[in-house]
């Protein structure tokens, strides 16, 4: 209980500082996103305004462009050329916001056309100023919006001079760099509305093919413009100079405007351009391609300042974007209070579900699991039925169920082996011939009574036997006792004493029962006659209580094996989590080692029942017609992935029509899938996997052969007759080189034969294995035949 309450606590703190980063999490990424979207919606709304002003100069720029073209084509440019001028008419008339343009020469010329804001139709004047043979005419023409003359008269007494105006000249010491670019604006007032003007100059091939061009562009209209924009909380954007001097401020302004473009008494300036220089002097140079300020504090309110420069059309102006931070991020605020509030409370409801959820599928299945393995480890039964818990436990627990009655088969195994040992003992003890034990030293640790008698040695004693017992001299018994150790058996005939009287001719036969340091020895005394009979029988009786012996050991020291190790991850990690004190990235953690051991498990026994089912026939089924590209095919896509993983191509081919074989398609399909593998595990990355299929040629019954040849490590030839039995793994039993169980090849040698088939293999040391798998093609006979036999 105290356990349980401990890890309450733990999981309560885990999640309260799980909401904490959630909230602050969540608080960072929302408020990057909301500034990232500010910051975007203000840049682009620099940028609208950018983009509009460049359209007011578009219709200057274009006239430059076609001045210069013809100043380059034709020598001067005529202002009186009706093409010209119709040229800047239509760029008016294009562009209202536009209010005049000017060509003027080095030689006095002048063309100037230009709108007539009054009441009424629309109207344009134009004026021109020509010289010809040193006479200079001054005329005016007022023009319609079609282009037609309304009025025209003349002043030749008019003064005006384009040489002596600021834009021309302003154009002119620009151009002495031979730098075509726009001059620096100034601020003009016609007829009380307020517009900027700028020049370009014309570069000519000399003085006096020198020219400018200069546009009026009336900002009232752009302030309207700038009204028209919507930001968030009632921002405003405006238009300032580096200087720090406005341009262009909204016609119309909200209650965040008025707080911005307040005037201070020391400067004039707008509040922003004053809270702007004051922190960071020298900004509205430096901001030509964007600059986001945060914190700009203006009026005791705090905003975000989008800063945006006229570098591309070579304005030295900038575009000023402000919008209140607390209309910004005021639902941010709120948003954070809801977010902990809901936080907290999922927090309690997953505390709540987590221990719920660790009580049903973790503490209740593992007790159950745990008892049951200490049950089977203390030789008892464990096999009853299975836990109530999530599919993965179930699995685990019948798993363990499985291995607990095979478990204890293998012991019932062991006593009856007991059993038939003690009888074979007994046997011994009466057959008609002497059997004795002996160690290299001859001394005697078993003799049965036939072989008491012959050698004329009591029971129950430690005796060392004499070589004159044998018929042998010391020198002969010790020559065959070396040949033995060596392995070898030796026979000899002696003839010995008969307790009653008399003699009796035995042959001797002396055979290592371990071979090694400290081996024994069996000495088996019969006649003549039977001895050859019962030698026989002994070492067929030695070979299989050796092969029983090894059977048991390899069986359990490879379970032994290969179920601790994901057992003891399971229990060690369920300790851990049910300890408590375990950090909720590390719960996460743990349950998956916990699964991913448990996944290692089921698969193991998985194979070694699945092995037991073809084994004990009862996965045998009837063989019907078999398609075995079909099988092949089914294989190659079931192994795919563990080729993927590996590196390893595998590539099948069949050549011709291949008739229908005797089998089954899931059992032939599984047989391929476990040869391919196989040949996948022990091959390196980057080679090929190659399978081929084709009809054996020629020869009765007709068969269909199937081939798989990897380029891997190879197999000992000495290896290739034992590559086929179970739970082996190379040159020794309990060699771990390699995942599983050492089942995969007698799997599917017993599917192969269990249909009348055949499987082969040939391999090398570093020269790849090829398998060979033949199958009978199916004829319709011996339907009731099954792979149980």
């Amino acid at each position: 209980m105290q356990l349980k309450w401990l890890v309450i606590f733990v999981v309560v703190g885990v999640q309260m500082l799980t909401a904490g980063i959630v909230a602050v999490t969540t608080w960072a990424v929302v408020t990057d996103s909301v500034d990232g979207n500010v910051a975007r919606t203000t840049h682009a709304v620099a940028e609208t305004v950018r983009l509009r002003y460049e359209q007011f100069v578009d219709p200057a720029t274009d006239a430059v462009d076609l001045a210069q073209f013809v100043l380059q084509r034709h020598g001067p440019v005529d202002v009186s050329l009706k093409t010209f001028e119709r040229f800047l008419f239509d760029q008016l008339g294009t562009h209202p916001v536009v209010d005049a343009l000017y060509l003027g020469r080095s030689s006095g010329e002048f063309l100037m056309v230009k709108r007539v804001r009054a009441p009424g139709p629309p109207t344009f004047l134009t004026k021109h100023i020509r010289i010809r043979d040193g006479t200079r005419s001054v005329e005016f023409r007022l023009r319609d919006r079609q282009f037609e003359p309304v009025r025209r008269w003349r002043d030749d007494d008019d003064p005006f001079d384009p040489r002596t105006r600021p834009w021309y000249r302003a154009a002119r010491e620009q151009a002495e760099g031979d730098v075509q670019r726009w001059t620096e604006p100034y601020v003009f007032f016609t007829s009380g509305a307020p517009g900027v003007s700028t020049a370009n100059a014309l570069i000519g091939t000399s003085p006096e093919n020198w020219g400018a061009v200069s546009v009026d562009i009336e900002t009232g209209s752009f302030s309207q413009f700038l009204s028209t924009l919507t930001l968030p909380g009632g921002g405003e954007a405006f238009i300032a100079d580096w200087r720090g001097e406005v341009i262009a401020l909204p016609s119309k302004i909200g209650e965040a405007g008025a707080a911005l473009f307040a005037q201070r008494e020391v400067d004039g300036r707008p509040a922003i351009l004053s809270a702007l220089i004051d922190a960071h002097p020298g900004i509205l140079q430096a901001t030509r391609r964007g600059t986001v300020l945060r914190d700009v504090v203006v009026g005791g309110r705090s905003f975000i300042v989008q800063l945006l420069g006229f570098e591309d059309v070579g304005m030295p102006w900038s575009i000023v974007v402000a919008v209140p931070e607390d209309a910004v991020f005021g639902w941010i605020y709120r948003l954070r209070d809801v977010i902990v509030a809901v936080c907290l409370g999922s927090g309690a409801l997953a505390v709540l579900a987590l221990m719920a959820f660790w009580e049903r599928a973790i503490e209740r299945p593992m007790r159950t699991i745990s008892d049951r393995l200490a049950r089977v480890a203390a030789g008892g039964n464990a096999v009853d039925a299975p836990v109530a818990a999530p599919q993965e436990m179930r699995r685990i627990d019948e798993a363990v169920i499985t291995a607990a009655r095979m478990i204890g088969d293998r012991e019932a195994a062991r006593a009856l082996l007991i059993d038939r040992l003690t009888e074979l003992v007994e046997a011994m003890e009466q057959a008609p011939v002497g059997i004795a034990i002996m160690e290299t030293d001859r001394r005697l640790t078993f003799a049965n009574r036939a072989a008491r008698r012959a050698l004329s040695v009591p029971q129950g004693e430690d005796v060392r036997l004499d070589a004159g017992a044998l018929g042998m001299t010391a020198g002969e018994f010790a020559a065959k006792i070396d040949r033995v150790a060596d392995g070898r058996t030796v026979r000899s005939d002696a003839v010995l004493p008969w307790p009653g009287g008399g003699t009796v001719e035995y042959g001797v036969v002396i055979s290592p029962l371990v071979e090694g340091e400290g081996a024994r020895l069996v000495v088996v005394l019969e006649d003549v006659t039977a001895a050859k009979e019962l030698e026989a029988g002994l070492v067929q009786a030695r070979e299989a209580a050796e092969r029983s012996d090894q059977a048991k050991t390899l069986f359990l020291a490879q379970m032994s094996h290969e179920f601790r190790t994901p057992l003891n991850a399971i229990v060690g990690f369920s300790q851990l989590l049910g300890s408590g004190g375990i950090a909720l990235d590390k719960v996460g953690e743990y349950v998956g080692h916990i699964h991913e051991s448990a996944t290692v498990l089921l698969t193991m026994i998985e194979r070694i029942l699945e092995y037991a089912r073809y084994e004990s026939g009862v996965a045998g089924r009837a063989p019907r017609p078999t398609d075995v590209k079909q099988s092949l095919e089914a294989a190659v896509a079931a192994v795919g992935p563990i080729a993927a993983s590996a590196g390893v191509t595998v590539e099948l081919e069949v050549h011709g029509p291949l008739e229908p074989v005797a089998g089954d398609p899931a059992l032939l399909s599984r047989a391929f899938e476990q040869l391919l593998s196989n040949g996948i595990k022990f091959s390196k990355p980057g080679t090929v996997v190659s399978v081929a299929a084709a009809p054996r040629q020629g020869g009765e019954p007709r068969c269909v052969t199937v081939g798989i040849v990897d380029r891997g490590s190879g197999i000992n030839v000495a290896d290739l007759s034992r590559v086929f039995e179970p739970f082996w793994k190379g040159a020794s039993h309990l060699r771990t080189n390699s995942d599983g169980p050492g089942l995969g090849l007698a799997i599917a040698r017993r599917i192969i034969n269990g249909f009348g088939g055949q499987i082969e293999v040939d391999s090398a040391p570093r020269q790849g294995t090829r398998v060979v798998a033949t199958l009978p093609v199916f004829s319709g006979l011996g339907k009731e035949r099954s792979n149980d036999n």
